[in-house]
């Protein structure tokens, strides 16, 4: 919703949080962690093959070292319409 709201896509916010600050202001205490962010994807089928379809975004997924995940979505009606993130991480 942030990303929708402040009209941006990164995993950096306006004011220069990271996923590491969000991953902590939602409790998160763990060791490794990853986050994708996709936009624009009309389903999360197509998300989810998008990230897939990512070297990148697929080597976070299928990382066996991460033991949790957290999945944030939000669809809006300007920028790119919607928005998703997963953050993953391991304890």
């Amino acid at each position: 919703m942030d990303m929708h709201d402040r009209d941006f896509f990164d995993h950096t916010n306006p004011d220069g949080e990271g996923p590491v600050d969000r991953f902590t202001k939602a409790g998160w205490s763990g060791g490794g962690w990853g986050e994708n962010i996709i936009a624009g994807y009309s389903s999360a089928d197509s998300a989810f093959d998008g990230w897939m379809s990512s070297d990148g975004h697929c080597a976070n997924i299928m990382n066996p070292g991460f033991n949790q995940v957290g999945i944030g979505y939000f669809y809006g009606s300007t920028g790119y319409g919607s928005y998703g993130t997963a953050g993953f991480g391991s304890n």
